[in-house]
């Protein structure tokens, strides 16, 4: 008695539960009609809007004008100066007799020594000079590659953005299909609970089975309600975390376009690893990271040559009067430092250290990729085999649902059998849309290991 007041009890709030709550086609019906999505149109979506793709693309801006300002350094550099002061002491010069000459007839000149001076005023010095590097063009030159790495660097990195955002949203897009399936088999099953408790409410009234049963079958409807309600949330959340991602307005309503299971091309492991090795972005990285420290210890091993620039300069002196007002001068600047305690020699050898770590960091990333490739194959060949398995459960499932209810109908069987098969349905439903989950996972997993591109 206390189990059947427990059942009546259990069967009138989910009944309550079930009036309170709309089901998820009435919410539909008050909508704006829903778009078809396909998996390329949103990932084309995600990648032209996803915030942070578009912090990932500043990167590589400023990488490109970093490469530009390394470019720079071959050209002549121009400088421009001014000096304006106030003259504290007085400008005096010396000159001894003779100093410019002795001539017959005119004898030393000048004849005395001479000072002449320069009152304190206000004066005014202007320097304009160009400098063209010579012996440092080779390390500029260097430096400029290096910066070429460094962005071919954040390219790959931004590649890998790409290819991430790109995941997830076929995660996502994954999700939602398995969203849609769950919803539809929700909704079959509560099609078959509800004609099998309507047959066994008519034996229930022809007095010919208990009323405990009649209540069972009610309780399984509800459940089936719950179920169906459950799903339709779920699939709701689903679908604002993919307007989240592709950038756009999560109340965007729309409908996944479905999937051929076996979309993904049965290949050999060793061909897939083979093409995976050469685009897959992280070892791309990884291989522009070695070049980019093999080109840093080149150009610090540069820097023992002396620099050597030739340069012309041209200045002026306003409101003196001893001193010329315009001189020009062209010449060669050459500056080295022949001894400094051996501190490019270890600067160098710290320069090979880091080639040495961007190598080994190399030959882990490949074999982390291979890795990573091999156990996503193994898990998706698994992953398709489970969902047959499941799948053809299920429907073994549904069908003997559907023999069981035939049987109900003409007194073959029990009630209880019924339901039974019922449960029956139910727990293969969900083994199947476990499968399913665990399939589109797996396909996502092996798409990113293999670095499928995007665009």
């Amino acid at each position: 008695m206390t189990a059947t007041l427990s059942s009546i009890r259990t069967v009138a709030a989910a009944l309550l539960l079930a009036t309170v709550i709309p089901p998820a086609s009435a919410q539909a019906q008050t909508q704006e009609p829903a778009g078809v999505l396909t998996l390329d149109a949103a990932i084309a979506i995600a990648v032209d809007h996803n915030r942070q793709l578009k912090a990932a693309q500043l990167s590589v801006d400023n990488a490109v004008a970093s490469v530009a300002n390394a470019r720079v350094g071959r050209f002549p550099s121009f400088d421009l100066s001014s000096t304006a002061a106030q003259s504290l002491t007085q400008m005096a010069f010396t000159f001894p007799r003779g100093a410019f000459g002795t001539f017959e007839g005119t004898g030393p000149v000048p004849g005395d020594d001479v000072r002449v001076t320069s009152p304190r005023r206000p004066l005014v010095l202007a320097q304009a000079s160009v400098m063209q590097p010579l012996t440092q063009l080779r390390r500029i030159n260097l430096g400029v590659q290096a910066s070429e790495a460094a962005l071919g660097i954040e390219q790959e990195r931004y590649r890998g953005a790409v290819e991430q955002v790109a995941a997830d949203v076929k995660r996502l897009y994954y999700a939602l299909l398995s969203a849609d399936r769950a919803v539809g088999a929700a909704t079959r099953t509560l099609e078959t609970s509800r004609e099998m408790e309507a047959v066994i409410q008519q034996r229930v009234s022809q007095r010919v089975v208990l009323r405990a049963e009649g209540l069972e079958a009610q309780y399984r409807v509800a459940q089936a309600e719950q179920a169906r309600l459950s799903a339709s949330h779920s699939r709701m959340s689903l679908q604002e975390r993919m307007n989240q991602l592709l950038g756009r307005d999560l109340r965007t309503a729309f409908v996944v376009a479905p999937l051929a299971l076996d979309r993904v091309r049965d290949e050999e492991l060793d061909a897939v690893t083979r093409r995976a090795l050469d685009r897959r972005h992280d070892i791309r990285e990884a291989r522009l990271k070695v070049r980019h420290a093999e080109l840093e210890h080149r150009a610090k091993a540069a820097e023992s040559t002396p620099d050597v620039s030739v340069g012309l300069s041209y200045q002026s002196v306003f409101n003196v009067d001893v001193l010329p007002r315009n001189y020009t001068t062209l010449g060669v600047q050459v500056s080295w430092e022949p001894w400094d305690w051996g501190k490019r020699r270890r600067e160098t050898g710290q320069k090979a250290n880091v080639i040495h770590q961007a190598q080994l960091a190399l030959k882990d990333t490949e074999d982390g990729v291979v890795r990573a490739i091999g156990d996503s194959y193994r898990r998706l060949q698994e992953a398709r085999l489970q969902l047959g398995v499941a799948s053809l459960s299920e429907e073994m499932a549904r069908e003997r649902a559907r023999v069981r209810t035939e049987q109900i109908k003409v007194a073959a069987v029990l009630p209880v059998d019924g339901l039974a098969a019922q449960t029956e349905l139910v727990q293969a439903g969900a083994r199947h849309q476990d499968a399913l989950s665990n399939y589109w996972t797996a396909r996502a997993d092996y798409e990113l290991a293999i670095g499928e591109d995007v665009r």
